[in-house]
């Protein structure tokens, strides 16, 4: 790979920050596609995947969900946007985790009569 990818993406929008929103139109989608931006973004992403597998963005897509965004929205020639609504599954994920914890950690001293 020659390119520089600092010249990838020219336009501010279309860097992707923390937010996590990504919003291409279908009139930008094949310069975003083929000048080099989409490949920037996803190396990016697995960058991140490599350091932080759980990393949420602050829009609450996952690095996953972005990936699959910019990989389908390249396929189809169609508008990528990760300007997602705020979901419950991060909220339920942030629940679940110390509510596990709290009961396998009460089974076993009730279990061993700690």
């Amino acid at each position: 790979m020659s390119m520089i990818f600092s010249k990838a993406c020219t336009s501010p929008k279309d860097v992707l920050t923390l937010d996590g929103v990504l919003n291409v139109s279908t009139a930008e989608i094949g310069d975003y596609c083929s000048k080099g931006c989409a490949d920037h973004t996803k190396n990016v992403l697995t960058c991140i995947s490599y350091v932080k597998r759980d990393f949420w963005f602050s829009n609450g897509a996952s690095v996953r969900n972005l990936t699959d965004s910019i990989n389908d929205g390249c396929a189809t020639n169609s508008t990528i946007n990760t300007k997602f609504k705020s979901s419950a599954t991060r909220t339920l994920q942030n629940l679940l985790v110390p509510l596990v914890a709290s009961l396998v950690t009460a089974s076993i001293v009730i279990i061993f009569n700690m």
